[in-house]
């Protein structure tokens, strides 16, 4: 096992500011260490016995935007080959820090439940900060987004159920 060198820098990482692109958002305070945790909470709600190393992805996987921001979705998705270039600086940076890269010894079916309980956490937060924003078009999309990739998963229609009575929308299976 690597031990990290810098626990400071760790600690840092944790206090990158969320939502500071998003100009509805700015305001809400929310930090990648607060997130973190509430992905690995979720993780622990939706799977019965999630691995160490699921959870410790959760935990750390957006260490690496103190060097990059929280560059939004949208953005990252009009601009693949920009995209590509910051994920290889957070994955460099979450390497620096970790030792390992926490995301890397996942399995498949892992990575989803952990971009599933990402995307679910920002909804969540949309939902307790900003609900009328869930109105709009594009957090519609990200809602259908959740709800087909736990569907994909195979999470069963009663845990389905459950994100949507949180996130609202409709069921379409």
């Amino acid at each position: 096992m690597t031990v990290p060198r810098d626990l400071d820098a760790i600690f840092r990482a944790g206090r990158t500011r969320r939502w500071h692109a998003n100009a509805e958002m700015v305001d809400t305070c929310d930090f990648t260490d607060g997130h973190g945790g509430r992905v690995a909470r979720l993780i622990c709600a939706l799977v019965p016995e999630p691995s160490a190393a699921l959870l410790k992805a959760a935990l750390a996987h957006d260490d690496g935007e103190q060097l990059v921001g929280d560059v939004p979705g949208d953005f990252k998705a009009a601009n693949p080959g920009f995209a590509r270039q910051l994920e290889d600086i957070e994955r460099r940076e979450r390497l620096r820090l970790w030792g390992v890269c926490p995301i890397l010894p996942l399995s498949e079916r892992e990575r989803q439940l952990l971009k599933l309980c990402d995307r679910l956490d920002a909804l969540m937060w949309v939902a307790w900060h900003r609900p009328a924003l869930l109105a709009r078009w594009d957090w519609q999309r990200d809602r259908g987004d959740v709800v087909a990739m736990a569907g994909a998963l195979d999470l069963g229609p009663e845990v389905i159920q459950a994100i949507v009575r949180v996130i609202g929308g409709e069921v379409s299976r």
